[in-house]
C-alpha cells in the first residue's frame, strides 16, 4: 500500500511538472495521506477479531434439561466415530447445522463457544427416528477430518477479506481515495478467488458428511430428510406471515411449530408429490454459512437416483423425531412465546384487547368434536369442516380451528356445551351454527361416530334428523 502510494505521488508530480510545467501539492499531499489510511485501515482489520459471530433465535438445552435428546445425539457420534457437540441448541427456524462460530442467542446473555448442534423442532416433527439419525450424521459427520480446521481458520481468513475490502472502502473520499484503489481491486480479486474455492472445498464437504449420515441411519432415508426440509422448509416464511397477521388482529398462537405441521398435514397435496420431488431434486438446502449443492448430485454420489426417492417418504410420520426432545411441546411454546416477543419488538402492533368471537369459538369447538370422534384426524374432513366454515362466516380461522382440533372437548365436555349454546345463542347464531353442521352432514361424514355427533348436534339445535 505504501509503495502504491510513493509510485501514484511520483507519477502525479513528474506528470504534472512534465505537462503543465506545474505542481499541485494539495493533490500528492492528498494522496499520500490516503495510503497512509489504507495502511492503517489493512492493519485494523488485521488486528480485528478472526472468530465469527452469528446470531440465532434458539434455546440451548443441556444435558440435565435435555437427557433423551443428548444420549440419542451423543450415541449417533459414537457410531460414526466423531466428537460429540459441546452445545446443542433447538429453534424454530426450519434448518440443520453444525458450526464452530460463537452463536449468540436472542435474548439470552451467553455466548456459545465450540462445537454447536442447531435443530429445528418444527422439522423435527416431519421426521422419522432414522431420517433424524441420518441428518444428525451428517452434521456431526462435519467435526470429522479437516473439516473443523477448515472453519477455524480459513473461513474467518474469507470473512477478514470482506471487512479490509468494506475497511478501505469506506475510509476517505476524493483525492484521498485514489491510493487505495489498486489494494481494493487486488483485494476484491482475492476475495473473488476464495468465493470459489469456498464453493468448491463446500460441496465436497457435504459429500463426505452425506457418507457419514448415511452410515448412521441409510442413504435412503438421508435423501428423504434433505427432500423433506426443502419442501416444508418453504412453508416457515408463510407461518411466520400469517402469525403476524394474528398477532396484529390480538389471535396469539400457542405453538407456532404445531402450525408449521398443520400446513404441511393439511395444505400440501399428496397427488402433486411426485412433481414436487423432481423440482426438490435440483434445489440446494440452506446453511447459513456456505452453500450446499442440488439433492440430485448428493444422491447420486451416494448411489441413489431419483425413482428410489417415493412421494410416501413425504409423508408426515406419526412417530416423528420431535419425540426425542425431552419436553418438546413446553419447548415448542417458550419458543414460540419468544418468537412473539420478537414479532413486537420489529413493529408488530397488537389490539388493546385480545380477539374474541364466542359464536367462532363455539362452532371450532363442535366442528372438532365431529373430525376426531374416531380419535383420529384426517386432512379430507378437516379441509371439509374448513371449506363450509369459511362459507359460514368469513372470519373462520383455519389455525384456530386446527388448534382445537388437536386439543379436541371430551363428548361429555362437547355435550354440556351444545347444551349451554342451545340456551344462551340467539336464534340468529343458533341457525348459522345449525346450517354449518346440516352441511356438514349432507356433504358425507367420514365415519359413523362422525354422522352420531352431527345428529346430536343437529337435533340440540332444532333439527330432528339429518340425512348422512
Amino acid at each position: 500500500m505504501l509503495v502504491q502510494g510513493v509510485i501514484l505521488t511520483g507519477t502525479i508530480y513528474y506528470a504534472e511538472s512534465y505537462f503543465i510545467q506545474r505542481v499541485h501539492f494539495v493533490l500528492i499531499v492528498g494522496v499520500g495521506i490516503g495510503a497512509v489510511i489504507g495502511c492503517f485501515c489493512l492493519i485494523f482489520s488485521i488486528g480485528e477479531p478472526s472468530r465469527r459471530r452469528i446470531t440465532v433465535a434458539a434455546k440451548k438445552v443441556t444435558r440435565e434439561s435435555a437427557p433423551k435428546l443428548w444420549e440419542f445425539v451423543s450415541s449417533v457420534a459414537r457410531d460414526i466415530q466423531a466428537g460429540a457437540p459441546k452445545n446443542i441448541i433447538v429453534g424454530l427456524e426450519p434448518n440443520f447445522y453444525v458450526t464452530t462460530c460463537d452463536i449468540v442467542l436472542i435474548g439470552g446473555n451467553e455466548t456459545l463457544a465450540g462445537e454447536t448442534l442447531y435443530l429445528s423442532v418444527p422439522l423435527c416433527r416431519m421426521l422419522t427416528i432414522e431420517e433424524f439419525r441420518s441428518v444428525v450424521g451428517h452434521e456431526l459427520g462435519h467435526f470429522l477430518g479437516d473439516d473443523c480446521a477448515y472453519s477455524q481458520k480459513f473461513s474467518p481468513v474469507y470473512s477478514g477479506l470482506a471487512a479490509a475490502i468494506s475497511n478501505l472502502a469506506q475510509s476517505g473520499t476524493g483525492i484521498t481515495a485514489l491510493a487505495k484503489l489498486p489494494a481494493i481491486y487486488l483485494l476484491s480479486y482475492g476475495y473473488g478467488e476464495f468465493d470459489r474455492n469456498v464453493a468448491r472445498i463446500s460441496r465436497q464437504r457435504e459429500f463426505k458428511a452425506d457418507k457419514v449420515g448415511a452410515a448412521a441411519g441409510s442413504a435412503l432415508s438421508l435423501i428423504s430428510c434433505l427432500s423433506k426440509l426443502v419442501v416444508y422448509s418453504s412453508i416457515w416464511p408463510r407461518v411466520e406471515e400469517k402469525n403476524r397477521e394474528r398477532l396484529s388482529e390480538g389471535k396469539v398462537s400457542e405453538n407456532l411449530s404445531l402450525l408449521m405441521q398443520y400446513q404441511a398435514k393439511y395444505d400440501f397435496d399428496p397427488e402433486k408429490a411426485d412433481q414436487i420431488l423432481d423440482l426438490v431434486f435440483e434445489r440446494t438446502t440452506y446453511h447459513p454459512t456456505d452453500t450446499h449443492p442440488p439433492i440430485s448430485e448428493r444422491a447420486m454420489a451416494l448411489e441413489l437416483d431419483r425413482t428410489q426417492v417415493k412421494a410416501a417418504l413425504l409423508e408426515i410420520p406419526n412417530e416423528h423425531a420431535a419425540t426425542l426432545i425431552d419436553e418438546f411441546r413446553a419447548l415448542e411454546k417458550e419458543l414460540t412465546f419468544n418468537a412473539h416477543r420478537i414479532q413486537i419488538a420489529l413493529g408488530t402492533k397488537m389490539p388493546d384487547e385480545p380477539y374474541a368471537n364466542h359464536l367462532l369459538t363455539a362452532l371450532y369447538t363442535l366442528a372438532s368434536w365431529v373430525v376426531t370422534a374416531d380419535g383420529k384426524i384426517e386432512a379430507s374432513e378437516v379441509t371439509l369442516a374448513e371449506v363450509y366454515g369459511i362459507k359460514l362466516l368469513p372470519q373462520f380461522d383455519p389455525i384456530d380451528f386446527r388448534q382445537k382440533c388437536d386439543n379436541p372437548p371430551s363428548s361429555s365436555d362437547a355435550e354440556t356445551i351444545l347444551v349451554t349454546l342451545g340456551k344462551a345463542l340467539d336464534a340468529d347464531d343458533k341457525n348459522k351454527l345449525l346450517s354449518y353442521f346440516v352441511a356438514l352432514g349432507e356433504a358425507g361424514a367420514a365415519t359413523e361416530q362422525s354422522k352420531e355427533i352431527i345428529q346430536k348436534i343437529t337435533k340440540a339445535l332444532g333439527e330432528d334428523e339429518i340425512e348422512a
